[in-house]
Parts: structure tokens; sequence; C-alpha cells
């Protein structure tokens, strides 16, 4: 399961990539949905991104529905008030040096099996 767990991190943080070609500034994650509930879940992303991890309470999607359509309402003034008003932190996170480096070294792994198996990817 921490194979799987961590699998999913590498790829989510190979989407990452995206973001930091555009050169946005990330401070923190923000970690939602059930498996955010998971310790060792969270303690992985943390790990994997060597970012610091929030995880807010409640802690799904349907929560930001509701923060976005509080402000489309005028329940909010916008996003930000909705957010400031509403977000609390359940837990924050943050990385670990020694296995942020071995997941650093990890991930380089499993972009050149990514990239080895382009080709394959291809083909379907």
């Amino acid at each position: 399961m921490r194979a799987l767990r961590e699998g999913v991190a590498f790829s989510l943080r190979d989407c990452y990539g995206v973001i930091e070609e555009m050169k946005l500034p990330v401070k923190r994650i923000f970690l939602i949905g059930g498996g955010a509930r998971s310790p060792l879940w969270s303690g992985i992303v943390c790990d994997v991104f060597h970012l610091p991890v929030c995880v807010p309470s409640p802690g799904d999607a349907s929560f930001g529905a509701a923060l976005l359509a509080g402000t489309g309402v005028g329940v909010f003034a916008d996003a930000r008030d909705a957010v400031g008003r509403c977000l609390k932190i359940d837990r924050e996170l943050s990385p670990d040096p020694e296995r942020a480096g071995k997941y650093a070294e990890l991930f380089r792994t499993y972009r050149e099996i990514h990239d080895a198996l382009a080709p394959v990817y291809r083909k379907r």
C-alpha cells in the first residue's frame, strides 16, 4: 500500500512540474479528500513535494464549492474573504529533510522509468 501511495505522489509531483515551469510561487500544499485523513499519505505527499502540507477541516471538495457558492450569492465579498473567514487547518506537516532527499532520488528514477516507457504509452 505504501508503494501505491508513493507512486500516486510521484505522479502528482510529475504534474507539479507544469506549475514549476510557469514559475508560480508555491509555499505550501493543501491536501483534501479521504486520503488526507491518513497520516501516512499526508506525510508521503509532504516529503515527495518537499513542501509543508496543510490538511483543512472540513477537507473535501464540497466545502470549497460551498465557499464559491457563498461568494457567488454575496455571503462573502470574494473567494479570499470566504477562505479567510471559514478555512480551519486541522493539521500541518513539515517535510523531513532526510526522507525528502530520498524521495528526490526516487523521483528521478520514476522519471527515468516514465520516459523509457513513453514509446509504449504512445502505442495505445
